[in-house]
């Protein structure tokens, strides 16, 4: 009798551990911020010019809560793979699939800032960045070179690590990532045409 009872109580048992055990592996999500800024000069330097041309939502998929942080860090990783997918391939005139398509544990969305409908093609990062460095940086010179940062923001994961004291203030919780640190615009031919008049 007892044996019976024994093997009740474990079996009880055993059918609780099962039903937890899907809800404690149960997938989860975590999110990050990025924006992508255009510079002219060095991007540390407050007084240079700058823009912000576009801002991302980044999502990442981990294996449970107790995982957060690499859920985090797939969600940076999907902002900065949209970021330089978009500038290498600016040309086309249209997002990348890693801006617009959910691909395995990490993607990001992507929206252009200041974009001016009836001049701006809407999806074109080549245009907003032209735009800033040939019509509002430079109004005169025939070649404009800038470089292209994407900061990312959030907790552990977004960033390598939070920062204090004197670079916490200048910098805050961001970590920047390189997309391209000599963007050459042939602005003559740009301005020329008319087209930033018409922006």
């Amino acid at each position: 009798m007892l044996a019976v009872r024994a093997f009740v109580v474990f079996a009880i048992a055993l059918a609780g551990v099962i039903a937890v055990a899907p809800t404690a592996s149960a997938e989860t999500a975590r999110g990050c911020r990025g924006q992508l800024w255009i510079f002219v000069g060095d991007r540390q330097n407050a007084g240079e010019a700058r823009e912000l041309v576009a801002s991302f939502e980044g999502r990442g998929t981990c294996k449970n809560r107790f995982h957060a942080d690499d859920c985090r860090k797939r969600a940076a990783d999907g902002i900065i793979r949209c970021a330089r997918d978009m500038w290498a391939t600016r040309n086309s005139g249209r997002l990348p699939p890693s801006c617009r398509e959910e691909r395995g544990d990490s993607f990001a969305r992507v929206q252009l800032e200041g974009i001016m409908p009836g001049v701006f093609r809407a999806e074109s990062i080549l245009d907003r960045t032209r735009y800033a460095a040939c019509c509002k940086f430079n109004h005169r010179a025939p070649q404009v070179v800038t470089n292209l940062w994407v900061q990312v923001t959030g907790d552990i994961g977004c960033i390598s690590k939070h920062r204090t004291g004197v670079e916490a203030i200048q910098q805050g919780s961001t970590s920047p990532h390189a997309v391209d640190e000599h963007a050459v615009f042939q602005c003559a031919a740009v301005r020329s045409s008319g087209w930033c008049h018409g922006g």
